[in-house]
This record gives structure tokens, C-alpha cells and sequence, in this order.
């Protein structure tokens, strides 16, 4: 299967993938506890009981806002809570994530064909998570004929912990409570009768997502050697923080002001580094960091702004509002220090060496007209895989900007590779772009049956 560049770029220009409506829910509360089940060869010997329980069952319709709803699709979400750990790793605690699926696979009717491990991309505000009002990516991924069975853990500073700072870019913690969810989500599905054992197992994430999904990898195959999965695909991730950050000191604006104290702040809260706000942030983000960041009372377009002063610069913003000068000089005492934490917590780069699975095809996409972090940190993290003799595809060509197209390009081209990873002839995907091609050239939709 080929992926149309030219498509995504003329028929999808401009649009933004943010509506996220609900139709009903209906609570469970009621549902009982379901035990732990005893553990499978290869997985962790856990001091805690992860002892989910449903809280929630919805139907929901994601991508109504795209284009009048022409890639809207209904499904159905099952809401879980779990215990896991904090971001200490060893305090049990209560989190959240989602299962869901598309009606027919939810009521028997369809099998499923694969579960998939999504990773939700950088949030800031409350109730952004999947299994409350952000979930229109997600619901790609379980629509009529992909047929996947999708897992969302919402991850510790959400839903029942939101009142707590995020663990965004924390790749231990994301690893541990994800797979801890992974497990909980099956006890949940044996337990309802869903048969999942001997399905391919995939993973997903863009952006803050993306660096989750690698994070999972990573986990995966250094502690999981139950957990194989067939194919990886995360774009437009900060796979090497310092890479990232050095880029934007050579740059001197951001397009994305909000990114550095987002890391920063859950770095140094998550693994209490002990770093000073008022040494790396400029004034006011310096004096606001309860206000802007660890309140969650703003979304990350809202915070840009802020940082940046009005709405008009915010996406071109210069670092001298970002960051103080001392923290913009690398040999300074602050500037070691930032660098050191960006180093220990990144996933390919200086000094990191981990085997990813050579059983697991990876799909890398990063738009080289990013306006958000440059696509050199993809290719870091293509000839990291490649080193390690992985099976890569890789793709940096021109999709515009982060989100204008780079984000849905990025799960067309997502869903294409786990097509082709699991060796199928589903040309689903394939027939949308042609609609989507022909309502360009002739002003006619022609949908296929979802």
C-alpha cells in the first residue's frame, strides 16, 4: 500500500482534529472488582493487586468536528480503574484508562483483530485525557474495519491523581503504569468473554504520545518478554530532549512555547531533581508556574499565549520569554544540570543503550515543516533503531505544520503500516484517501462503508 502525500496535503489543509462530543454514557459504578488473575510466564512478580474495576461504559462519536463528521465514527469505551504506582514507582495508586472498540466487536458481533496500546499526545487542561473529553484520534483506531481493540491508560496526574503534576516525558513511570493498565484492561477482557489471546499486539503515539509509545517500547522489550509487539509507529515525538532543546536555543524562537516548561516541570517534580524554576524560566512564566502549568486550569494553546504575551506571537515565540539566560548557556551550572536531566530521561542520544525488538516493525513519521520540534530528532531516532538492526520505516518529507496536517497524515500513516504489518488485504484506509482524493478533484464524496 502506498501513502498519498499529495492527498493528505491538498484535501486536508488547514483542518484541526479537536471536537469532541459526547452522545450518552451510561455509569457502571456497580460493576464488581475484577480479581487478579494468576500471573503468565514473564510477567512482573507486582507487591500490589492491580484489582480493576469498571467504572464507565459510553458510546461516543469521535472526528465529528472534521469536515461535517465525514470521518466520524461511533464506538464504544469501557472505563477502568486500576492500581498502579506513582511516579515514585513504589507507592500504589489509583489510576484510570480506557478500552475501546467498535460496536460490533463491544457486542460479540465482529472479532477483533489486533489490540492496540494508544498513547495520548501532550495535554495540559483538566479532563484532556481519552477516557474523558479527548478521544477523536483514539477513535481512528477502532473504527468498523480496522476492528482493533484499543487501550488508553490515562497515567498518573489524571482523572483520579489530576490535582497531582503530570509525569509527561517521564519514560519509567509512563512504561510502568501503561503496562499496568495493559494487564488490568486483560483481566477486564477475560472476564467479559473477549477472546484476545494470540492477537497481534500494536502501539501507537503522536507528539507527547509518540515519545510514550517509544517509552512502552522500551519497557516492553527490557521487562515484558511476554508482550512481542508486531509494529510501533510514533511521529513527531522529543525522542532526545536534548536534541530538542539544543535546537531551540540554535533557532531562538519556539513554536511551541509551552513544551520546555511542560518537560521541565514534570521532570523535576516527577523525580524531584531539586531545580530551581526561578533559575531556568524568564519572567512571568517564572512567577506562574502553579498558575499556568501545574493547575491545569489551561490548554497548551492557552498557555503558549500566555507565555508569549498575546496569541499572535505564541506561535513564533522568542526563547528570551521562555527561558532566563543562564539556562540558555549550556556550561553554566543551570544549563549542566538541564542537559543532564534531558540526557537521563531520553530514549535514543547520548549515553542511552537499549535493544529494541527486531520482531517489531517501526513506523516513524515527522513533517520536515514542524513548527513545533524539528524532524531531526525522528531521524535520531530512525538510525537508533537502524543501528540496532530493527526493521524501520521512516518518513520526514513536507506534511506542514504539527497539527495543521502532520497529525492526521501521521495516523493514515499509522493505520497503513499496521496494515501492512499484519499482512492483510483490508484496503480500507487506502479507499478513504481515494475519496478524499476525488471529493478534491471532482467535489464528489464517495465514502466507503464504515
Amino acid at each position: 500500500m502506498q501513502i498519498r502525500k499529495f492527498f493528505v496535503m491538498a484535501a486536508v489543509a488547514g483542518l484541526t482534529l479537536c471536537g469532541t462530543a459526547v452522545l450518552t454514557s451510561c455509569s457502571n459504578d456497580d460493576n464488581p472488582v475484577v480479581p487478579d488473575t494468576a500471573v503468565n510466564p514473564g510477567t512482573p512478580q507486582r507487591t500490589y493487586d492491580l484489582s480493576p474495576r469498571v467504572v464507565e461504559e459510553r458510546t461516543i462519536t469521535g472526528m465529528k468536528e472534521l469536515e461535517g463528521g465525514i470521518l466520524a465514527n461511533e464506538f464504544r469505551q469501557i472505563i477502568v480503574e486500576y492500581t498502579s504506582v506513582g511516579p515514585d514507582l513504589k507507592t500504589p495508586v489509583r489510576l484510570t484508562g480506557s478500552i475501546s472498540m467498535h460496536p460490533g466487536v463491544f457486542g460479540g458481533q465482529d472479532a477483533p483483530r489486533a489490540v492496540v496500546v494508544y498513547n495520548e499526545y501532550t495535554n495540559a487542561k483538566h479532563r484532556e485525557r481519552a477516557s474523558q473529553d479527548v478521544y477523536d484520534e483514539l477513535s481512528l483506531y477502532c473504527n468498523a474495519q480496522q476492528h482493533f481493540i484499543v487501550l488508553a491508560a490515562d497515567l498518573y496526574g489524571w482523572t483520579l491523581t489530576e490535582d497531582r503534576p503530570q509525569t509527561y516525558c517521564c519514560p519509567d513511570v509512563i512504561g510502568t503504569e501503561t503496562l499496568d493498565f495493559y494487564d488490568a484492561a486483560m483481566q477486564v477482557l477475560d472476564q467479559r468473554g473477549y477472546v484476545h489471546q494470540g492477537l497481534p499486539r500494536l502501539n501507537v503515539g503522536y507528539s507527547g504520545g509518540g515519545f510514550s509509545a517509544m517509552a512502552v517500547q522500551k519497557f516492553v522489550d527490557e521487562q515484558r518478554p511476554d508482550i512481542d509487539f508486531l509494529a510501533t509507529a510514533a511521529g513527531a515525538a522529543p525522542f532526545d530532549i536534548n536534541t530538542v532543546y539544543r535546537q531551540l536555543l540554535s533557532d531562538g524562537v519556539s513554536g511551541y512555547p509551552c513544551s520546555v516548561p511542560l518537560v521541565v516541570v514534570a521532570l523535576n517534580e516527577t523525580y524531584g531533581l531539586g531545580l530551581d524554576y526561578g533559575d531556568i524560566f524568564a519572567k512571568p512564566l517564572a512567577d506562574n508556574v502553579a498558575q499556568w502549568i501545574l493547575s491545569k486550569d489551561y490548554n497548551t494553546w492557552e498557555i503558549n499565549a500566555l507565555i508569549a504575551g498575546d496569541t499572535e506571537t505564541a506561535g513564533h515565540c522568542d526563547i528570551s520569554r521562555i527561558i532566563t539566560p543562564q539556562a540558555m548557556n549550556l556550561e553554566s551550572t543551570v544549563g549542566r544540570r538541564l542537559t543532564e536531566a534531558f540526557r537521563r530521561y531520553s530514549l535514543c542520544g547520548e549515553g542511552i543503550d537499549w535493544q529494541p525488538s527486531r520482531n517489531t516493525h517501526f513506523y516513524l513519521l515527522h513533517s520536515a515543516a514542524d513548527n513545533y520540534l524539528g524532524w531531526q530528532v525522528g531521524q535520531e531516532m530512525a538510525d537508533y533503531l537502524e543501528s540496532k538492526g530493527c526493521d524501520v520505516s521512516a518518513d520526514f518529507e513536507d506534511y506542514d505544520g504539527h497539527v495543521e496536517n502532520g497529525l492526521l497524515f501521521f495516523n493514515f500513516g499509522a493505520l497503513l503500516s499496521f496494515e501492512n504489518a499484519l499482512d492483510s488485504n483490508n484496503n480500507f484506509v487506502e479507499q478513504w484517501l481515494d475519496a478524499f482524493l476525488e471529493l478534491l478533484l471532482t467535489g464528489d464524496l464517495n465514502l466507503p462503508d464504515k
